[in-house]
């Protein structure tokens, strides 16, 4: 045995019938109080993928039919008119640039001033 034999967990086991699916196992490990909190949240976490249904979005596609007839034909059944836009653009005076300000840049070819530190 050795002087952690009291420290060990001790193990519960799940008797399940042979019949039992993979769902019933799981929901018998999430209702057992006596199991860890961990582990029950784990199996309640994956079966509930199984026992709730999950709403996903599907298109029906007629393969013979263009987007360009079926828009058409959706906006015909509606009965409304697109609506245009009906502005006038207007005419953007520009301002005039600004002076620079600041000091004129120096020529590329100037020599780069370095600098050296004093000890």
């Amino acid at each position: 045995m050795g002087i952690w034999a009291d420290k060990e967990p001790k193990r519960e086991e799940l008797v399940m019938p042979p019949e039992a699916s993979p769902l019933d196992f799981l929901r018998a490990v999430y209702q057992n109080p006596k199991l860890e909190l961990a582990v029950r949240m784990r199996a309640a976490v994956e079966a509930a993928q199984y026992m709730h249904p999950t709403f996903k979005a599907t298109a029906m596609v007629v393969a013979n039919d263009s987007f360009a007839a079926r828009l058409e034909a959706a906006i015909a059944r509606s009965g409304a008119s697109p609506k245009l836009i009906e502005a006038q653009s207007e005419t953007v005076v520009e301002p005039a640039p600004l002076p620079p300000v600041g000091p004129s840049p120096t020529p590329m070819a100037a020599p780069f001033a370095s600098f050296r530190r004093r000890g």
